[in-house]
């Protein structure tokens, strides 16, 4: 879950244990906390353990219950996509080598529908956060 303190609020750090009070909100398609109180409970706290995510995925959507989350990627992965890395700090990842154009393998049409859906559940996106262009 993401906190939105609008730049507000307490200074936390990795290990801080907080407690947060708020109102929950869909905002851009994430989850967050809005109009929240925040108190630091404790700090030096050990982080928690990454959650092992592997690709592909097995359905539409299935990274929703990681949202927030710290997660590992254990397998070897191929960075299939850099059309938005100088411009918006965007990389995609997939596994298995790089993903390529359905229409490059695939016969136009249900073939390759199917195999852009297939792409779609084997990469994630790496993004540098900073939600600035260039």
């Amino acid at each position: 879950m993401f906190v939105y303190t609008g730049g507000v609020g307490a200074n936390v750090n990795p290990g801080d244990r907080v407690r947060v009070t708020g109102t929950v909100a869909e905002v851009g398609g994430l989850t967050e906390l809005n109009t929240v109180t925040t108190t630091v409970l404790s700090s030096g706290n050990p982080l928690p353990t990454a959650a092992a995510v592997q690709l592909p995925f097995m359905m539409a959507g299935a990274l929703e219950r990681y949202e927030g989350m710290r997660i590992a990627l254990p397998q070897t992965l191929t960075v299939t996509e850099t059309y938005n890395l100088g411009r918006y700090g965007e990389v995609w990842l997939s596994s298995g080598g790089r993903l390529m154009q359905p229409t490059n393998i695939a016969t136009p049409g249900a073939a390759a529908i199917a195999q852009q859906a297939a792409n779609d559940l084997n990469r994630i996106l790496i993004d540098d956060g900073l939600g600035i262009q260039n």
